[in-house]
């Protein structure tokens, strides 16, 4: 069960290097969202909380990019 649980996080910490890498290919705000689900999704399946701590960190940041891309992108008068 401890190798299962090992891989998991091997091939979600993978999968978040991917999107990472895409993003750097195309920053766009889908790839940023695909990071930040990816870190969230990495704090919930951590056992050791500071590392949990790190990833939601991270996740919030990047939700942060996300919003401020968006907001920037908004059409004037559009409130």
């Amino acid at each position: 069960m401890a190798e299962l649980h090992t891989q998991n996080h091997t091939s979600l910490a993978g999968a978040t290097l991917f999107a990472m890498t895409r993003y750097v290919e195309s920053p766009c705000v889908e790839n940023a969202q695909l990071v930040a689900r990816h870190l969230e999704c990495a704090a919930e399946q951590q056992a050791d909380p500071r590392l949990a701590d790190l990833c939601f960190a991270l996740a919030l940041r990047w939700r942060g990019y996300i919003m401020r891309s968006l907001s920037a992108t908004a059409l004037p008068g559009a409130h």
